[in-house]
């Protein structure tokens, strides 16, 4: 489970009932157990399309009764009646999920062992999908740390089974992933592998054709290995995959890093539906990804840049066709991402960040290769003030092409601030503080508060 508030993007996923924790230290062995139990509680309103999570008397039992009082409701309109029955009412678009998990760590010095089971149990079920249609979901795993081995790196193994009950049959997935970390000098090696059959998140309980805004909210994030701002893994591709990612960074200096990674990746539920994940080359996509980057900083530690230039090719092992004729191509794309931040004097720095892409989609994109991206300029007055213009592009002739705002932030505190924004915002995924999110267009002025107490 991966249970968390996420304040920044208004998406949270978090647990209402009770959660038990127990640590002690038995000589030099840490013991640690953990259950817990409740109703899910995602955030009922998506601010930029207005929908709203409604649930209703059908779609609760039991203590979900008292954790949904006060929560939106479904309700009746001249062209949407209530039938009192969540499953045909058009409004209703959400029914609670129990949540129940467990874990019991154990941990010698330098060692750490981990098993962890959870259970997602549904009485009504609002879509056909393969995750969202299962009564339950049971997903148990056993977990090894060896850290500090031999002062030159960290090893991480994990493989888990999961079992989905449907009305008439059981049907099963499981997934193994390891991470290995080594730190050689002045050049630290990473990888990251993972073999996942049939393996799936767990989405919440909601009635996708009647609030898609919300169709991402789960309560499970299986590893990817890619970075968290990733958004070329089309449909199940992280369902049924078998790949690694192979990074290397280099200290050239104290300030100054340089660093490439590179990622193979074969894919079975990418460019077709492949809910039992069948492996067969009719099925199967071949992925290079690839990035080199340098992240340098000042000595004084005010100013920093960092840049990175990568390609990704996705080639399906058959041939596909567009409207130019039979191809492999399914994805292509060539990009540049850069955080530039340069110290002016005193309290003001002046921070350019940018992400630029070239892309080719054959299935679901434009006819030919396009651009799409956005440059940001930010004028910072440190540590209250920060004034910034964006421009973003988007050459899909099926959008407009561009699109400018401009916002204005005053911290409050260093946990509140009060935000201006004004212009055009293009649709895209976002991401904020690591976590991701699919945002709709946007244009007009808003205004928001944030208090974190």
């Amino acid at each position: 489970l991966s249970l968390r508030k996420r304040d920044e993007l208004a998406s949270d996923t978090t647990l209402r009932g009770i959660k038990v924790s127990v640590s002690n230290r038995l000589a030099k062995v840490r013991v640690k157990g953990t259950l817990l139990a409740g109703s899910a509680n995602p955030l009922r309103i998506d601010e930029a399309s207005g929908r709203y999570l409604g649930s209703g008397p059908s779609a609760t039992r039991g203590f979900q009764k008292f954790t949904e009082l006060g929560m939106p409701w479904t309700v009746a309109t001249d062209y949407a009646p209530n039938t009192g029955d969540c499953l045909t009412s058009a409004t209703c678009s959400y029914a609670p999920d129990n949540l129940y998990g467990a874990q019991f760590e154990v941990a010698p010095k330098g060692l750490r062992f981990g098993s962890q089971a959870s259970l997602l149990a549904r009485h009504l079920r609002l879509s056909e999908d393969v995750v969202r249609s299962a009564k339950e979901i049971i997903t148990a795993s056993q977990s090894f740390e060896l850290s500090h081995f031999a002062d030159y790196g960290n090893l991480y193994l994990e493989g888990v089974g999961q079992s989905r009950r449907y009305e008439e049959e059981n049907r099963g997935g499981y997934a193994l992933y390891a991470n290995l970390d080594l730190y050689l000098g002045d050049v630290t090696l990473s990888a990251e592998a993972k073999h996942y059959r049939r393996f799936y998140p767990l989405s919440a309980g909601v009635s996708v054709n009647r609030a898609r805004e919300f169709s991402q909210i789960q309560y499970s994030s299986p590893p990817t290995t890619e970075p968290v701002w990733t958004d070329t893994q089309f449909e199940f591709f992280n369902t049924c995959v078998t790949g690694a990612r192979l990074r290397s960074d280099w200290e050239l200096n104290r300030r100054l890093v340089v660093y490439g990674y590179l990622g193979r990746f074969d894919t079975w539920a990418e460019s077709v539906s492949n809910e039992e994940c069948e492996i067969s080359t009719a099925n199967k996509n071949k992925v290079w990804d690839a990035a080199t980057g340098v992240e340098l900083e000042s000595t004084d530690g005010l100013s920093n840049q960092k840049l990175r230039l990568g390609i990704r090719d996705d080639q399906t092992a058959r041939l596909i066709e567009d409207d130019f004729g039979p191809t492999n191509i399914f994805y292509r794309e060539v990009y540049t991402r850069f955080d530039l931040l340069f110290h002016l004097s005193g309290p003001y720095s002046l921070q350019l960040i940018g992400w630029h892409r070239y892309r080719q989609q054959t299935v679901g994109g434009p006819l030919k290769p396009y651009g799409q991206g956005q440059q940001q300029i930010a004028l910072e007055l440190a540590p209250s003030l920060n004034l910034a213009f964006s421009f973003e592009y988007d050459l899909d002739p099926r959008t407009p092409d561009t699109y400018i705002n401009g916002q204005l932030t005053y911290r409050v505190s260093s946990a509140s601030n009060l935000r201006l924004f004004a212009g055009q915002r293009r649709g895209a995924q976002r991401c904020v503080a690591g976590v991701c999110r699919v945002f709709p267009p946007f244009e007009g002025t808003r205004l928001d508060f944030t208090l974190r107490l």
